[in-house]
């Protein structure tokens, strides 16, 4: 009972060590009993200080972790149009290049010319 948690006299360790006594009480919470010596070995740990408050952020931040996953998905899903529209607009038609320019400029200042000039009509 109640004197073997306690210690003995001649300042000995009681009967039944801390830690035996936390494992039976461990085992009495089990079976859905009350831990009747809570005055001599306390009952279940209660949580650290600021416990609830750390647990409230990871909430926040794991809801802030889902949007942004969905958020990406969601993009991801609009790229091949994105990128198909982007291909649209980047692609030159050769039949709108002077001549005198196909004879004379290599490619790529052919379309810099004319994508530069037709991207600034449009903006």
């Amino acid at each position: 009972g109640e004197s073997a948690l306690k210690p003995r006299s001649g300042g000995k360790a009681p009967l039944i060590s801390h830690a035996e006594a936390m494992r039976l009480r461990e085992m009495v919470y089990k079976e859905g009993q009350q831990w009747p010596y809570e005055h001599l070995v306390p009952g279940p740990p209660q949580p650290p200080a600021g416990a609830d408050l750390y647990l409230k952020r990871k909430a926040e931040k794991e809801a802030k972790k889902q949007s942004r996953l969905k958020e990406v998905q969601e993009a991801m899903a609009k790229m091949p149009q994105l990128i198909s529209d982007y291909r649209a607009v980047r692609k030159l038609d050769w039949a709108t290049v002077a001549p005198l320019d196909k004879l004379t400029m290599t490619k790529t200042a052919i379309r810099q010319k004319y994508l530069k000039a037709r991207l600034s009509k449009q903006q």
